[in-house]
């Protein structure tokens, strides 16, 4: 279970407790996210699948966690399509909200921060303000959470894409790097990614 990022069991106990639900809370963003283009195209047959009701993957699986499927779902397109999203979104987060070796792994938690990023535009840019809110929320304490965990994996791909989520995060929700506890600066993060590429 742990073979791709290295914590102990005292640290798993502490991440279930909710002294480091504590630790992870900070300021939340203030500003609206921005709008990022999203180079990557969906599969809209999975979408048109997805917005009737039949998920390809189980809510609590790795594939679902990633949220790749948000793209399925925009390039399905239509108002019901940006509605299943928003609704899968927060029941995601209402099952998920605390800590777990597999949805807060570092790798996953960056891949999800970014592609709620790149995909905001579509699903979440006309959502009412209590969803943007919650939203943004999550994307705090789990951009935290990274920070403080990326360097745990085990593979320099998985900390490329840990990195990735991290510069993504910073931009789209503002929080300083040196504000968050155990983080490095930008600068310190790409020195220790690059070479070992």
């Amino acid at each position: 279970m742990m073979t791709r990022w290295k914590l102990t069991k005292l640290e798993i106990l502490y991440r279930q407790s909710w002294l480091f639900g504590w630790q992870l809370n900070g300021p939340q963003p203030a500003s609206p996210l921005p709008i990022f283009v999203d180079p990557w195209k969906g599969n809209p047959q999975n979408g048109a699948l997805i917005a009737q009701g039949t998920l390809p993957f189980p809510l609590s699986s790795e594939p679902f966690a990633r949220f790749n499927w948000i793209r399925d779902l925009r390039d399905y397109g239509g108002s019901r399509a940006r509605m299943t999203a928003r609704t899968l979104i927060l029941r995601w987060l209402a099952e998920h909200k605390d800590w777990s070796p597999v949805a807060w792994r570092p790798d996953i938690i960056a891949t999800r921060l970014t592609n709620l990023c790149l995909t905001y535009g579509w699903f979440g840019e006309s959502a009412d303000e209590d969803f943007q809110h919650q939203l943004k929320q999550m994307m705090a304490v789990q951009f935290r959470c990274l920070s403080l965990d990326w360097q745990r994996l085990t593979s320099p791909f998985d900390q490329l894409v840990a990195l990735t989520g991290l510069v993504t995060g910073q931009v789209a929700l503002n929080i300083p790097l040196q504000a968050v506890k155990g983080a490095k600066d930008i600068n310190a993060l790409l020195d220790l990614i690059i070479p070992k590429v």
